[in-house]
């Protein structure tokens, strides 16, 4: 009892085995509903390597995501399935300790394989490690899995030439075992490579299960003989059902060939046992039924599997595990500081590297000089007004849509990685969040500075001034922050495949309800509101009123048609005059305001709509809801804690034929445990130390 009294401060045991019964999983509802998994049981053993094979469409890879808490949103985990990871149900706080490497490997292109392990370590190894200690693991993983010589590799991508990928594979494996992790999912961690690349792989795992204890259990479709050898046990299905659990090699050959198919001498086993299956050696009622006896007869057999069965109930009602319980904090390693520090960093370089390139530039300065050629040394008589109306919508219109769609990009770019860090912990999604916004505004403010220099030197500085200038500047890179921010929330809020419909209507609108092409007064009294909420015409506004208040009076050319009768009645148009013609009449502090509280909104907003479609899901707590425990308390003598080493022993001998409990302590400052009960609240009603919750 002492041992299970420890475990409720959160502390996890160095080895976590895990094991699993009645795993039944389907999709859909209804008369469309399908079965995936069928009656699974098994475990997975510290310092083992446990294979899940089977045929495609099998179900291997569904039972990888059960086990590791991953189901997607059209399955369902149905009664009474159980998974366990030592004593313990899955738990916010226990996925910390669980690893899984996906088929495709989540990692950054932009990185290195040292700096991604190097930022990987200072997010998820938390503040009990020193920065040092950090860098001596990054070097002892880059040394474990054979990869010093490709460290200072970027990663690459199909677009940029980067580490192979056996490489890329054993990186990704890297970024889930620097933090020690006591249970290591994987999902086909050879696909796509080479025999030899493959095995290598493999090896790398079998000797990290033994160095570390580590409990590895993964997915694989084929493997060659030499990898099937380097694993310790063996789950095979076949059309979502289990066909063999238990020790791989020769006691898997003895098994299929007990039940008649004996793989040829010479012949690979994989092959021969999927060969069994998709040629459909395995289908029909009566082999059904002798697989059934067959595999009850090897689990009966298996010492371990017996244990199990008084643990996590196989076969009938027994205790419930305990679920760890920490605090919200000890959800991720590093505190929210620190998680902004390390993402902003590994944003920055991800960022620079992908912003800081020639075509980046070659835009840039090619957007400036069309403009600085087509407004080339803008002058101060009454046909320069016009044209600095149009500079205004150029300088405008240009810096909404680029932004806008280049942001919508952003979260797809980035979403498999968050995805993946999110459910380990290794960071909140409001740190992800506001590093990913804050470390594009550096880029922002150099952008609008090669922009707005370039077209200053060319078509304004004539009648410019140094004042003009730096508020010209601000006032673009405020513009493209607030479209940035717009195409954040399209991205977030609107699915993939309708960013572009999304991205064209709103800039449509920006420009339809703009003004310039119908003047508000004529459109409909109940539309007239988008007045009020066009960003794009507050930053038209605010640039046309730093154009003109800080530029020249105008003179009136004479002999001339002009459309400005009034205001040349002296010969000259003020700047006021010209804004009062051309209707600016949002003033600058309203622009800037409006711009500025547009962008934060949006980006709450944003943010928001990212929150509902990051939110996990808990499949295994959602299953167990179905099959729900009494509560009660055990009143404790005199108070004392120390007592409730004696539950178990209560259990025992006082009520022998109630079935095991689970004690957890409610709080220690009460002289009560609180316990889970397998049986019904009637059958326990006479003792007097016991009241229902």
């Amino acid at each position: 009892m002492s041992r299970r009294l420890s475990s409720f401060t959160g502390t996890v045991p160095a080895e976590l085995d895990v094991t699993f019964s009645n795993l039944n999983v389907s999709a859909g509802t209804g008369e469309n509903s399908k079965t995936i998994l069928q009656n699974v049981s098994g475990y997975a053993s510290p310092g083992t390597l446990l294979a899940l094979m089977g045929a495609t469409g099998s179900g291997k890879t569904t039972m990888l995501s059960v086990l590791s808490n991953r189901l997607d949103s059209g399955t369902t985990l149905n009664s009474p399935s159980k998974v366990r990871y030592g004593e313990y149900m899955f738990s916010k706080s226990l996925k910390r300790f669980i690893g899984f490497v996906e088929q495709d490997d989540v990692v950054i292109d932009s990185l290195t394989v040292r700096q991604s392990l190097t930022y990987t370590a200072r997010l998820r190894m938390g503040g009990n490690y020193t920065e040092q200690e950090k860098k001596d693991r990054v070097e002892d993983v880059l040394k474990q899995l054979r990869m010093e010589k490709c460290a200072e590799t970027r990663v690459g991508s199909a677009m940029a030439r980067g580490v192979s990928g056996g490489e890329r594979k054993r990186l990704a494996i890297g970024n889930e075992i620097l933090t020690r992790p006591r249970v290591l999912f994987l999902d086909e961690p050879t696909s796509g490579l080479d025999s030899t690349t493959a095995h290598l792989v493999v090896q790398c795992l079998k000797e990290l299960s033994i160095r570390d204890r580590v409990t590895v259990v993964s997915s694989i479709h084929q493997p060659s003989s030499q990898i099937f050898h380097e694993f310790d046990r063996l789950c095979f299905l076949h059309d979502g059902q289990p066909v063999y659990f238990g020790e791989s090699k020769q006691a898997a050959l003895d098994f299929f060939s007990d039940l008649g198919f004996t793989c040829p001498q010479h012949y690979n086993p994989p092959d021969y046992f999927m060969e069994v299956a998709v040629t459909g050696k395995l289908e029909g009622e009566t082999m059904r039924t002798k697989l059934n006896s067959a595999l009850s007869d090897t689990m009966l057999k298996d010492d371990r599997a017996t244990e199990i069965d008084g643990r996590i109930s196989i076969s009938g009602h027994n205790q419930v595990p305990l679920e760890l319980k920490q605090s919200q904090s000890a959800r991720y390693a590093s505190s929210f500081a620190s998680q902004i520090k390390v993402l902003a960093s590994r944003t920055a370089v991800k960022v620079l590297r992908e912003k800081m390139t020639i075509e980046g530039f070659v835009l840039i300065i090619g957007l400036s000089l069309i403009a600085g050629l087509l407004w080339l040394n803008l002058g101060s008589e009454s046909p320069d007004v016009f044209a600095r109306t149009g500079l205004a919508l150029w300088i405008t219109g240009t810096w909404m849509f680029f932004p806008l769609i280049n942001a919508l990009g952003v979260f797809i770019q980035d979403r498999v990685v968050l995805r993946k860090e999110l459910y380990v912990g290794a960071y909140r999604l409001s740190a992800y969040y506001m590093t990913r916004v804050v470390t594009l505004l550096p880029f922002e403010m150099l952008y609008a500075w090669l922009f707005v220099t370039s077209l200053y030197l060319m078509a304004l500085l004539k009648d410019g001034s140094f004042e003009q200038y730096i508020l010209l500047i601000f006032a673009t890179w405020l513009s493209m922050s607030a479209f940035y921010a717009v195409g954040f929330i399209i991205a977030a809020g609107v699915p993939d495949r309708h960013l572009q419909t999304a991205a064209i209507l709103a800039i449509t609108f920006f420009f339809a309800y703009s003004g310039f092409f119908k003047p508000f007064d004529d459109i409909a009294a109940w539309m007239r509101w988008t007045e009020h909420v066009n960003l794009l015409l507050y930053g038209y506004h605010l640039i046309m009123y730093i154009l003109f208040h800080y530029g020249p009076d105008y003179t009136c050319v004479l002999g001339e048609d002009t459309q400005y009768d009034d205001e040349c009645a002296d010969g000259v148009i003020t700047p006021q005059e010209a804004l009062d013609f051309y209707d600016v009449t949002k003033s600058p502090a309203l622009s800037i305001g409006v711009l500025l509280g547009g962008t934060l909104v949006l980006h709450y907003l944003a943010y928001r709509f990212l929150r509902l479609r990051t939110k996990l899901r808990d499949n295994l707590g959602t299953a167990e809801q179905n099959n729900p425990v009494n509560k009660a308390q055990i009143t404790l003598p005199a108070g004392n804690m120390d007592d409730a080493q004696g539950v178990d022993r209560w259990s025992a001998t006082e009520h022998s034929s109630m079935t095991k409990l689970s004690a957890t302590i409610v709080d220690p400052d009460k002289s009560y445990i609180e316990i889970d009960i397998a049986e019904p609240m009637d059958r326990i009603s006479h003792m007097e130390s016991i009241t229902q919750v």
